[in-house]
C-alpha cells in the first residue's frame, strides 16, 4: 500500500510541474543536409503557455547574424499557444552548423537550437568578398571583430580584399587620428586583376593602459581617391592569463552572476530605473573587478566592493539615466575581472519609455 501511494505521488509531481511552465513541442531542430545555393531555411517552434500568467518574450538573442528570430510580440495568455520561427541563412557557411537562440522572457531564459549541414556552392570573388568599395575593389566585411584582446600583447588581424576588375588597383588606408598602439595598412600597394590580398591590422596593448571595448575606424583609398564609408574595428581588452600555471588556473577566482539581463518593461518617461546585480566568487583566490565598461552619459554604476573574497558577494547597482525620451532603451555594462574562465561579462538592461497616458491605455 505504501509503495502504491509513493508511486502515485511521484507520478503526480512531474505532471503538476509541467503544467506550471511554457511547454515547447521540441527545443531543437535538425535541418539535415541543405544546399547553400537554395537560400534561407526556417523552422517554427510551437509552444503552449501552461502557466497561470501571461507569457511575454522580451527579446531573443542569437549566436550568429546568420540566424533571424521571429516571434509573437503580444503576450501569450494562460492556456494559449504561440510560436517562434528561426530563419537560417546558409550563405558563406559551408559544413556543419549549430546555432542557438536565447529567449529572455517573463519565465526566465529559454534556449532553442538549430543544426544541420550546409552543402557549399562554388565560390567566386563576389561570394567571398560581398562588399563593393570602388573600381572593382571588394572586401570581405565592413567590420573586424578582434574578440577578447589580452593586455600587454601584440594582436594581429586582417581584413581580406580582392580586385574584381580587369585593371590593376592602387590601395592605401586612411584613418582619423589613430593612436600609436593601433596600426592599419595594405599588405600590397598594387593589386592585380583577380588578385586577393589583405589589410593588416595591429593592435599593440603593450604600449597602452587599456581595459574594455576599444573601437577604431578606417577608410580605403583606391587609385588615389578616398572611398565612401568606413571599416570598423573592435576589440575588448581583458586581463592576460597566458602566464598562469595549471595549478593557478585551478585555484583561480570564479565569478557567478545573479543574472545577465533585466527588462523594466514599459515605464513612464523620466522614471528612475535602477537594478542590482550580484557577483559571487565561487573560486579559491580573490576575485577582483578590474574595470566597469559602460557609457557614462547614459548609465551610472556603483559597486559595493571591487575585491571579492572566496564565498563573498558584491552588489553592482545600475541606474539608467537616459529615460527622458520615449522609445526603447538598451544599455550594456561590461564587468571585467581576473576570472580566467570568464574575464568579461555583459549585463544588458532594456526598457520601453512612454508617456503616462499611453501606458494607461
Amino acid at each position: 500500500m505504501k509503495n502504491l501511494l509513493l508511486l502515485a505521488i511521484l507520478s503526480f509531481v512531474p505532471l503538476a510541474f509541467s503544467q506550471s511552465r511554457v511547454e515547447f513541442e521540441h527545443k531543437s531542430w535538425d535541418f539535415g543536409k541543405i544546399e547553400e545555393s537554395a537560400g534561407v531555411v526556417s523552422h517554427t517552434f510551437n509552444y503552449k503557455n501552461n502557466s497561470s500568467e501571461s507569457f511575454v518574450i522580451y527579446t531573443i538573442g542569437v549566436s550568429c547574424g546568420c540566424t533571424t528570430p521571429r516571434w509573437d510580440k503580444k503576450p501569450i495568455a494562460a492556456g494559449e499557444k504561440g510560436e517562434i520561427t528561426l530563419i537560417f541563412d546558409p550563405y558563406g557557411r559551408p559544413g556543419k552548423f549549430e546555432k542557438y537562440a536565447e529567449i529572455e522572457s517573463s519565465q526566465g531564459s529559454i534556449r532553442l537550437i538549430i543544426t544541420g549541414i550546409v552543402d557549399p556552392k562554388p565560390r567566386t570573388i563576389i561570394d567571398d568578398y560581398p562588399f563593393a568599395i570602388a573600381d572593382g575593389l571588394r572586401i570581405a566585411d565592413r567590420s573586424v571583430m578582434l574578440g577578447l584582446v589580452p593586455r600587454a600583447e601584440l594582436n594581429v588581424s586582417s581584413l581580406q580584399i580582392a580586385n574584381n576588375s580587369d585593371k590593376p588597383l592602387q590601395i592605401a588606408v586612411v584613418g582619423d587620428n589613430h593612436p600609436n598602439y593601433f596600426d592599419v595598412r595594405a599588405a600590397k600597394e598594387t593589386l592585380q586583376p583577380g588578385e586577393r590580398s589583405e589589410i593588416r591590422i595591429k593592435f599593440d596593448t603593450r604600449t597602452a593602459d587599456l581595459w574594455g571595448a576599444q573601437d577604431f575606424v578606417f577608410s580605403l583609398i583606391v587609385n588615389g581617391k578616398e572611398t565612401d564609408g568606413f571599416v570598423g574595428v573592435r576589440g575588448i581588452v581583458v586581463e592576460n592569463f597566458k602566464s598562469l600555471t595549471n595549478q593557478e588556473r585551478i585555484n583561480a577566482p570564479r565569478s557567478e552572476y545573479s543574472s545577465y539581463f533585466y527588462h523594466f518593461s514599459t515605464q513612464p518617461v523620466g522614471a528612475k530605473l535602477e537594478r542590482d546585480f550580484k557577483v559571487t566568487n565561487s573560486g579559491e583566490r580573490d576575485l577582483v573587478i578590474r574595470y566597469l565598461d559602460y557609457d557614462k552619459d547614459k548609465i551610472d554604476v556603483q559597486v559595493s566592493k571591487k575585491t571579492i573574497k572566496k564565498g563573498e558577494t558584491a552588489v553592482v547597482h545600475i541606474v539608467l539615466k537616459n529615460t527622458d525620451k520615449t522609445g526603447m532603451i538598451t544599455e550594456i555594462v561590461r564587468i571585467l575581472t581576473n576570472d580566467p574562465e570568464q574575464p568579461v561579462r555583459e549585463i544588458r538592461l532594456m526598457a520601453r519609455m512612454a508617456q503616462v497616458e499611453n501606458i494607461a491605455n
